[in-house]
């Protein structure tokens, strides 16, 4: 099983504005499925379905007294930059859950055997992967980055982690939702 853990986060109707933008753009890219949308806090890979019982009680114990909290998606970017992105995205301000549920996960799925994350958690939302540059992009992606970089495309409550499995074909992935782990709530509105 292709697995990963994440925070699924509702698709904005500012979304489909900066992808209209892009789309007059030079690139080629695959936009990820509205229903897809999420941020990673660890890749798990390729898991045999019988350590699945294990990563769910690892994560029940890391997540059980995490609180929830406030997040913003404001504005976006690229990697590796927006003059020539490969992956395009939606910024993130975070209050703090998404940085304590990526430490917690990091440590619990370390604890189980799983490889520490080499690079820092930035979190962001990817909306699309470029495929293919079909000339400079420069300008066209700067005139991008200067309407949407700092627009607020909504607040929203992080109050909930997902463990999911990722199915692949030739249409794109399909993920499904193994086991959903809730967050304390302590009354913050998102």
């Amino acid at each position: 099983m292709r697995l990963f853990i994440a925070v699924k986060i509702p698709w904005a109707s500012g979304f489909d504005g900066v992808v209209s933008d892009v789309s007059r753009c030079p690139l080629k890219v695959k936009w990820v499925e509205k229903e897809n949308t999420h941020v990673t806090l660890k890749f798990l890979g390729e898991v045999s379905e019988a350590f699945v019982p294990e990563i769910e009680e690892a994560l029940s114990g890391a997540l059980e007294d995490v609180v929830s909290g406030a997040v913003v998606l404001k504005g976006i970017g690229g990697f590796p930059n927006l003059r020539r992105p490969r992956v395009i995205w939606v910024g993130i301000e975070d209050s703090g859950v998404l940085r304590e549920l990526y430490r917690r996960v990091e440590e619990a799925m370390v604890g189980v055997g799983f490889k520490r994350e080499k690079k820092s958690f930035k979190p962001h939302l990817t909306l699309g992967r470029v495929k293919r540059v079909l000339s400079n992009p420069l300008v066209c992606m700067e005139d991008v980055g200067k309407r949407w970089g700092e627009e607020e495309f909504m607040r929203l409550k992080v109050d909930e982690v997902h463990l999911i499995q990722s199915i692949l074909s030739s249409t794109g992935p399909t993920y499904l939702t193994i086991k959903s782990y809730r967050l304390r709530d302590q009354g913050v509105d998102g």
